[in-house]
């Protein structure tokens, strides 16, 4: 196995532009005003890799030849700031270990795992599992695996075909469409909150003294509350819709601050 390392000076935010077509990315934290590109594989492939700067947009990717007959690569970019993250992998995860100015992700093979990002976190995943410590905003679509965000500073829309959704706590308004998976929201703060899912229970914490209008329907399953609802609230500013075909709605108290 070969290592290939090229470093660029940066002098504002880093913009890192990542296509991979097989392998792991990891994005680690470095010393100030530079990037450092380290990437381990086939000496062939890794001749084949575009690693350049213009500016300071560090882009990696494939040469013209194509993403075709491409082994397994290593990636690891070192970063002294946070960064704004781009990456396309055909096959393999993102590992961002480093606080994050911004990351938008799609992998069709694979999981992203990101610590704080302060910005908008954009993720589509065909197979993989999504987790973060925060997001500014989040925004994700995926086929098949489960989404799990602790923290969401603004508005948060997930749909997944399969797979559970768990957020601790969303500041903004939240949208969630799965199809097969449990969500799990234990403080819901948004003026609108708008939960389907076909099979899969519902969770949602909310604000005690909120007044909302309010839709809770369940084809097959129960629905609870621990607070009163009556045909009063049509003009309730906040607005609280959930619906599932096959599974159990609960709304409760918010928890956590």
């Amino acid at each position: 196995m070969s290592e290939r390392t090229e470093r660029f000076e940066v002098t504002g935010t880093a913009r890192l532009s990542v296509r991979l077509p097989a392998g792991e990315v990891r994005v680690v934290g470095g010393a100030p005003g530079e990037v450092v590109v380290r990437a381990r594989g086939d000496e062939s492939d890794l001749s084949r890799m575009v690693i350049e700067a213009r500016g300071d947009t560090i882009t990696l990717e494939p040469d013209k030849v194509g993403w075709h007959r491409w082994a397994s690569l290593d990636v690891e970019i070192a970063v002294g700031a946070p960064p704004e993250i781009r990456a396309r992998l055909a096959s393999g995860g993102l590992l961002v270990r480093t606080p994050a100015a911004a990351l938008d992700a799609a992998s069709a093979s694979g999981s992203v795992e990101a610590g704080e990002v302060a910005g908008r976190l954009s993720v589509r995943l065909a197979s993989g599992d999504l987790s973060a410590a925060a997001a500014g905003a989040l925004d994700v679509v995926s086929a098949s695996g489960d989404v799990r965000v602790p923290q969401v500073h603004g508005e948060a829309t997930v749909k997944t075909a399969s797979g559970d959704v768990t957020l601790a706590a969303v500041a903004g308004d939240l949208t969630v469409r799965t199809a097969s998976g449990d969500v799990m929201v234990s403080r819901a703060e948004g003026c609108r909150l708008d939960v389907k899912t076909v099979s899969g229970d519902v969770h949602l914490g909310i604000p005690a003294g909120r007044r909302y209008t309010v839709s809770l329907q369940s084809l097959s399953g129960g629905v609870r509350t621990d607070f009163p609802v009556s045909g009063g609230g049509g003009g309730a500013p906040a607005r609280l819709q959930v619906a599932t075909v096959s599974g159990d709605i609960r709304i409760t108290g918010a928890r956590g601050s």
